[in-house]
């Protein structure tokens, strides 16, 4: 696992002085400070095998040595690799010296005798610092130029990405989960959004890390060196979020050892494989060409036909042999679709059912619309409640006509000025004769029936403490005193008193 925290600045050491060299392997914790001692070399020859090897980000030499002087050699690294930080050591206090490290860009010039406690150690903290500072503004630099590339797709901007970043890279793209969009067209549900700092901040310390940004639509995207097994790091990355945020990531590993220019053509192909994190339970790793057969077809009428019958047994069939279908070939498309026509269908009958004891929406139930096995047992969760409501309502034993007065009560009961006579004209029937029907079938007339609806509404706002000045326009009346009388004629008190009484029975039970 890579543990950020741990990540060490790699340091190059080189001096021909033997003791010199044993001082610095031996009586300095350099993990303690934060640096990672890579090597150590005897000459200015030996040290640009040495850095030619690690690569390392800090070189501290000394400026006088046998077959290649420190000096040369700086200039040598500063030709390969501008951003290294270059130290120079020496015994000597000469102004010559210090001139031609400046003109090479060296950060410092120590004096050997300054190598040592709490001197050297302040020394260290301002290379430490010099170190992050640059890191973060060279990041800062190519977060820039990538987001740059991907919003103007232009090839000037690719071009010069490509001329800041020539070699080969690794990519990967991270996605959180997330619920399936149409359950947030009809929830009020607000999707947690995920800590940049989390997410981006703690991979700019790993070693492979070169930048990241956030993309419009598609998650993380992040730029590697080359060498990085993308498996095992995008694991390790997801389960370090995880620890930090609580938020479980899916990780797309996009190419590694690309160009630039091929690293981002392989995104815009793949970016879209990240709607496949719908099918995947527990595995966060997402490979991007994976098949998915987007060609099933549905018919809604018939899908609609079943689910009218308020047959639990059969609904439950449908929605089995759905999942088979939608999970087995991984439809995103299908699976949105379905969803949408179950959602439309649920919320229609919660609005005709008006029930306080069916409750659609639950928060709890948000942590199972982010996977698809989860959403279809969701679903046959949800119609068995509203199928078992309905029965018991007997709604489904009602004639049309009055089913659509009821329909049409609970949609328009807020209208103050909603009246018998409109009711009746939406039905298409004479009041009379609805009013005869309706206390047939249900025992209420039609006013009786708008009265019964409001003060059930009406208690549930009472019980949410609202205050009645409020809660009166919200269920269809214009005055609070005539709401308090009927409240008490249909409760039998008043609504303050049903307040009371009923939070009293809530303690003592």
């Amino acid at each position: 696992m890579i543990l950020w925290s741990e990540v060490m600045i790699k340091t190059l050491i080189i001096d021909d002085n033997k003791i010199i060299r044993e001082y610095f392997q031996t009586m300095i914790d350099w993990e303690a400070r934060g640096f990672s001692l890579c090597a150590v070399a005897n000459n200015g020859i030996m040290g640009w095998q040495e850095f030619s090897r690690h690569r390392p980000d800090v070189v501290i030499t000394d400026v006088q040595m046998p077959g290649m002087s420190g000096l040369e050699l700086s200039r040598k690294i500063r030709e390969v690799s501008p951003d290294t930080l270059i130290i120079f050591i020496s015994s000597y206090d000469n102004f010559n010296y210090v001139k031609d490290a400046l003109e090479i860009g060296a950060f410092d010039y120590i004096l050997k005798h300054e190598t040592k406690g709490e001197k050297f150690d302040k020394k260290l903290e301002r290379i430490r610092l010099e170190f992050e500072s640059r890191t973060q503004r060279r990041q800062h630099y190519y977060e820039g130029q990538l987001h740059l590339a991907l919003a103007s797709h232009s090839a000037g901007a690719l071009s010069k990405l490509e001329e800041i970043l020539p070699n080969r890279y690794s990519m990967l793209l991270l996605e959180p989960a997330s619920i399936l969009p149409a359950f947030g067209r009809y929830f009020p549900y607000q999707e947690e959004e995920p800590c940049e700092d989390v997410i981006l901040k703690p991979t700019n310390a790993s070693p492979y890390m070169i930048c990241g940004v956030h993309t419009e639509d598609s998650g993380y995207l992040l730029l590697l060196k080359s060498g990085v097994d993308l498996t095992d790091f995008a694991k390790d990355l997801c389960q370090q979020i995880f620890y930090q945020q609580k938020l479980y990531m899916y990780g797309i590993p996009i190419c590694e050892r690309e160009t630039i220019s091929n690293s981002l053509s392989l995104f815009e192909k793949y970016h879209t494989c990240t709607r496949r994190k719908y099918f995947r339970k527990y595995d966060c790793i997402i490979l991007p060409f994976e098949s998915e057969n987007t060609g099933n077809i549905i018919e809604h009428g018939e899908i609609l036909e079943t689910l009218n019958r308020l047959d639990i047994r059969k609904t439950s069939e449908l929605i089995d042999h759905l999942a088979y279908m939608i999970c087995s070939s991984c439809d995103y498309d299908l699976l949105c679709e379905i969803s949408d026509l179950f959602l439309s269908f649920l919320v229609q009958k919660e609005k005709d059912l008006c029930d306080q004891s069916l409750v659609l929406y639950k928060e709890d139930d948000q942590k199972l619309w982010k996977n698809a096995e989860e959403i279809f047992f969701w679903f046959k969760t949800k119609f068995q409640e509203v199928f078992t409501c309905m029965h018991e309502n007997h709604f489904d034993t009602y004639s049309k006509q009055v089913q659509e007065a009821i329909r049409y009560i609970r949609r328009n009961y807020l209208n103050d000025c909603l009246n018998v006579k409109e009711i009746a004209d939406h039905t298409g029937m004479n009041i009379d004769h609805l009013n005869r029907l309706m206390k047939a079938e249900t025992g209420m007339t039609v006013v009786k029936w708008l009265t019964t609806v409001r003060i059930d509404k009406a208690k549930q706002l009472i019980l949410k403490n609202k205050k009645l000045t409020e809660i009166y326009p919200e269920v269809g009346y214009t005055n609070l005193s005539y709401f308090s009388n009927v409240f008490k004629k249909v409760c039998g008190m008043t609504p303050l008193e049903y307040r009371r009484k009923t939070l009293e029975k809530e303690t003592i039970d």
